[in-house]
């Protein structure tokens, strides 16, 4: 987007005076880093002698990808494109650490196509050319779960379902998470977002076209051999449904019965609650908790006339 000829000459002096240089934190994957992995591309800020696109031009750098900073919090993060087009995440980690060997034994072409795996995939672990403690995990490139918010019933419904699937999966192959809050499941969406960084795409409805939802960071996760000792793997069980069934009250429901079963046991009597709830039920709209009465009742028509329309499209198609 263009800028008014007046601010030109402010955001041509403040990127000269380096507001928009590559930050410490950016040297992950700045320089030459990836030069020794072809088949990896990274944008265009993070490639060697790069300069910034909106110079010489009337183009607003907020409205630039390469003007985005990569901060602290995501700094051993980050994403690039594949030869194909597909995009991935970039992930520092340990080499040779827990979080490694656990992501790859769930990413194993035996345990990888379970139908229950939520886990995110692992598409290949590297050795950073640069830096022989760390290692770099490319997995999907995925969104955070709840953006953008559900908008039926049954997408929570299949949250709640999927979620619960992958922690009873995960507990199942004597893996605790430890760490199953709300920043560390995300979701499989990678067609509702734009490749520059800047645009986003209108996201389709999740109840007509189902997400995957995948838990990341197995970073202070932990695996158990079965043996006789059982305590300790039960209570980091524990943890794990503690936390997740946390969000669940925090985003999802207002109140829980105090109960704490396992991630198998939550499971089996959720899908038992599941499988009770009607079709339409499942497709109708959510309500946000401040919405008027004169608001529900055009939305509500608004939703009728969505659902009429949805299923004269299946007799007809």
């Amino acid at each position: 987007m263009p800028f008014a000829p007046r601010e030109s000459p402010w955001h041509a002096d403040a990127t000269r005076d380096g507001l928009y240089d590559l930050l410490t934190t950016e040297e992950f994957g700045g320089t030459d880093n990836f030069s020794c992995l072809p088949w990896l591309s990274l944008r265009p800020r993070f490639r060697p002698g790069w300069s910034p696109s909106w110079l010489g031009t009337n183009k607003d750098p907020m409205f630039c990808e390469d003007s985005i900073l990569l901060f602290n919090i995501t700094c051993h993060i980050i994403d690039a494109i594949k030869q194909d087009g597909t995009a991935v995440s970039i992930k520092a980690v340990e080499r040779d650490g827990e979080e490694v060997r656990i992501a790859r034994y769930l990413s194993s072409p035996d345990i990888l196509p379970h139908p229950m795996n939520h886990c995110v995939p692992i598409v290949d672990v590297l050795d950073d050319p640069f830096d022989g403690k760390t290692s770099l995990l490319v997995m999907p490139y995925l969104r955070p779960w709840n953006d953008p918010e559900f908008s039926a019933f049954g997408e929570v419904v299949d949250f709640v379902s999927q979620t619960l699937e992958g922690l009873c999966f995960l507990h199942s192959q004597g893996v605790a998470h430890r760490d199953c809050a709300s920043a560390n499941i995300m979701m499989d969406v990678r067609r509702w977002t734009s490749k520059d960084g800047v645009h986003d795409l209108s996201p389709l409805s999740r109840i007509d076209h189902p997400v995957r939802y995948h838990f990341i960071d197995f970073g202070i996760s932990s695996q158990f051999r079965r043996g006789r000792d059982k305590e300790v793997p039960e209570l980091s069980s524990e943890v794990d449904i503690f936390i997740l069934g946390n969000l669940f009250k925090k985003e999802l429901i207002q109140f829980l019965e105090p109960l704490r079963p396992t991630a198998e046991g939550a499971f089996s009597i959720f899908e038992g609650i599941r499988l009770q709830l009607n079709t339409l039920f499942l497709r109708w709209r959510l309500r946000p908790r401040g919405e008027t009465a004169p608001e529900r009742v055009v939305y509500d028509t608004l939703a009728t006339a969505r659902e009429g329309i949805h299923h004269l499209k299946r007799l007809i198609g």
